[in-house]
């Protein structure tokens, strides 16, 4: 590994030679203090800030090579932060990224401010002594000379805006805006500092944007450069449509803090920058610099960064920034500022509590690194699965058109060639998305069970806290919150809440009159071996279509009936019914979906309790999301699960899952039916045996296997559109299958053109 400054340091094993002592001999000589130095290697390859990684590393070691120490090094991963570090008899560790308490450990992280590395007995952030003992370094920060303070300050702040300097590389793009604006830089949302948030980074965005309305000032956004959350870049879309006093902007963090009133922030770096800038920061979690901000603990109190009048600067920014780097810091470029935090950590050596065997340490390490991998593998897995989707989803349209383009009789002169080559090129890039796109579906498996159980243990607190009487009101109150409901959505009034207001969407909306989100249940619901079978909400009756092949009685209820429902088989009836109002027929299941989020909060609880004496099992599909229109009880999935164990703790979240294109939609299913949770991922349509005209069955399994006569020939992935592609294991052809919306028929497509049909068996 080459280091800065033409230092070679040989990384051929876990420990490496010591420093500070000649070779052959023992680890910690005669009279030296032993010091365990952790190698930050995962940092130095950055291409944002590994030469500076390098160059601290180097000069940190250069300055240990001049002092009576010993020195063992060992490689530190990511994420191993909250591993314990225990220092060696009379000696030290000098940790790079990490938190704790053990005495006689000093962490190292680079800060904001490009350069300057903090020096900690505790950490960063949240964690670090600034945060967690402020009453330790006030009174010294009030002691600081105001005027010096300012004028180092601004020395600073001037040379890190002439070189554009920051901890990420800034852009050049334009930023020009006349009005007053409040700044929102936004951080990613893996990071590990959000646990220090005490509000919801987007329900502040939302507060913010709805006070930059009510007081026309603008709301500059700034997204994190490493930032890929699709949730993000959705609620950005988002707010820039309902909000006129919004902006995103790219530009360099030194242009939007040269003329902002204030800054909103969680513990983002750029929060510290504002304090170079002497601009007042509101911050809404912990961080080592929230000492010189004004901490914000409510929404109700952001109107304070959009107040005319804001804090005046009375320096306080200034002796914070000077005390934090001259007794907290060193700089890279001083190389005198390492010696000090050096000589100091060297001069507070306490009686360790224990000491830890290297071996033992280097497993932590390898565990802790993973724990860190999953959580953060998990955060963006959603992002990435919605990103593989939507590319497999355009090669396969492409695809098809190139298809029809080459079976086309007539074509203009030029274009077969043309096409003939891009339909190769579209083969090859299904072939290789075939693979992505699989891992991609394995991957919304293991997050959607990562989710569901964090919402399962959500209920399940929720439900046990309401055993206490002093608590239940409380708790009940938790478990129907709603935008909605609490009155922050002036729409609610507005939406479809009537029976008229239904009859018109089954009329004229596409979704109603096509989407039937139960039918691909119906295997499920019929483990219960129900005789009769009650879905309330049958919306276009094709699952009482469906599920009439296979039980004795239906009956679908709903306000208004639809045209698509069509004549309906002899052992169907079907009632206009008010289920607020009416009584429900008694039956051996009863379920629905899409239909429980239509109605307001407050009559839920009435409704859930009705339904569940109709039937001994209960299944319901339940969307999670606002369909901007439709639904008025937006609650997760923990919510709903809470509400339904306060009825019968036999309830069961049997699954979390998206909407077909929409990974941002979360829909869960919630029942009493013991057997459901076992059969997911449910994979739709799919699944099943089907029969071409010849006779020859086909099945497609749920571990996206595809035999033919008992052997796998070939392997399926579903595609976020609720079609499916097919990859033959002894060729390169790809297969598009598309089944029909009742689920009975399947449509095959071959990038060739040619087509087939078949029909499901079972």
């Amino acid at each position: 590994m080459q280091i800065n400054s033409g230092w070679n340091l040989a990384v051929s094993g876990e420990q490496l030679m010591p420093l500070g002592a000649p070779e052959g001999s023992a680890a910690a000589g005669q009279g030296r203090i032993a010091v365990d130095l952790e190698v930050p290697v995962t940092w130095f390859p950055i291409a944002q800030d590994g030469d500076r990684h390098r160059w601290m590393f180097v000069r940190l070691c250069s300055v240990l090579a001049q002092r009576p120490v010993s020195v063992n090094m060992s490689l530190v991963m990511g994420g191993v932060h909250h591993m314990p570090r225990n220092a060696p008899e009379g000696g030290i560790v000098l940790s790079y990224h990490s938190v704790g308490d053990e005495p006689n450990v000093w962490r190292i992280k680079e800060t904001p401010i490009a350069g300057w590395y903090s020096f900690d007995a505790n950490g960063f952030s949240g964690w670090s002594s600034l945060a967690r003992f402020p009453q330790n370094h006030a009174p010294a920060i009030d002691r600081m000379d105001t005027h010096a303070a300012r004028q180092r300050i601004g020395a600073l702040r001037d040379e890190l805006r002439k070189r554009n300097l920051s901890k990420y590389n800034q852009s050049s793009e334009s930023f020009d805006v006349s009005r007053p604006y409040v700044y929102f830089p936004l951080q990613k949302v893996d990071d590990p500092v959000a646990e220090f948030c005490r509000l919801n980074t987007l329900e502040v965005l939302y507060r913010a944007a709805e006070l930059a309305d009510q007081t026309d000032t603008l709301l500059v956004v700034k997204r994190h450069p490493l930032c890929e959350s699709i949730v993000i870049g959705q609620t950005l879309d988002d707010l820039r449509r309902k909000f006129r006093n919004v902006i995103v902007s790219n530009a360099s963090i030194h242009r939007h803090l040269e003329g902002c009133n204030s800054v909103i922030v969680a513990n983002s770096g750029v929060g510290m920058e504002a304090l170079l800038y002497g601009k007042p920061v509101f911050s809404f979690a912990a961080s080592e610099y929230e000492l010189a901000t004004t901490a914000v603990s409510s929404l109700d109190e952001l109107h304070k960064a959009f107040s005319a009048v804001l804090p005046a600067d009375d320096g306080r920014a200034a002796r914070f920034l000077a005390y934090y780097l001259d007794h907290c810091c060193f700089s890279i470029y001083d190389i005198s500022t390492i010696e000090q935090r050096v000589d100091h950590a060297l001069s507070k050596i306490s009686r360790p509590a224990g000491i830890m065997p290297h071996d033992d340490r280097k497993e932590l390490f390898r565990a802790y690194g993973q724990v860190e991998d999953f959580r953060r593998m998990f955060t963006k897995s959603q992002a990435e699965l919605a990103n593989v989707q939507r590319i497999a989803r355009q090669a396969v349209e492409l695809a098809d058109r190139l298809a029809a383009e080459k079976n086309e009789a007539v074509r203009p002169a030029g274009h077969s060639a043309d096409a003939d080559v891009m339909l190769e090129a579209a083969t090859q890039a299904a072939i290789t998305l075939h693979q992505a796109a699989l891992a991609a579906s394995i991957g919304e498996m293991v997050v959607g069970n990562t989710s569901r159980e964090a919402f399962i243990r959500y209920a399940e607190l929720a439900v046990k806290m309401r055993g206490n009487p002093l608590a239940e009101a409380a708790i009940d109150a938790e478990l129907l919150r709603s935008g909605y409901a609490s009155g922050l959505d002036p729409a609610v009034a507005h939406r479809n809440t009537t029976a008229n207001d239904y009859q018109r969407l089954h009329d004229t909306a596409k979704g109603y009159q096509e989407n039937n989100w139960l039918v691909d249940h119906c295997d499920i619901i019929n483990m219960a071996s129900p005789r009769v079978v009650v879905e309330v909400g049958c919306g276009n009756g094709r699952f009482l279509h469906e599920i009439a092949r296979r039980v004795e009685t239906v009956i679908g209820l709903d306000w208004a009936r639809s045209a698509q429902m069509g004549e309906l088989p002899a052992n169907v009836m079907f009632r206009t019914t008010n289920v607020l109002v009416d009584n429900l027929p008694q039956g051996d299941v009863c379920c629905s979906a899409d239909v429980l989020e239509h109605f307001e909060p407050r009559v839920l609880p009435q409704l859930l309790r009705k339904m569940h004496g109709s039937a001994r099992i209960n299944y319901h599909v339940i969307a999670c999301y606002d369909d901007g229109h439709s639904h008025c009880a937006v609650l997760h999935p923990g919510q709903w699960l809470g509400l339904f164990k306060s009825i019968d703790p036999a309830y069961e979240l049997a699954a979390v899952v998206t909407r077909p294109s929409r990974p941002d939609r979360l829909v869960c299913v919630i029942t009493n039916l013991k057997q459901a949770p076992d059969q997911f991922p449910n994979l739709g349509r799919i699944v099943g045996t089907w029969a071409t005209n010849t006779g020859q069955q086909v099945t497609f399994l749920n571990d996206f296997t595809v035999r033919v006569g008992g052997q796998a020939v070939a392997t399926w992935f579903p595609m976020a559109d609720g079609s499916a592609a097919m990859n033959w294991t002894n060729s390169k052809m790809i297969d598009l299958l598309r089944p029909a919306p009742d689920g009975r028929v399947m449509q095959i497509n071959n990038l060739n053109g040619e087509a087939y049909e078949v029909h499901r068996v079972n």
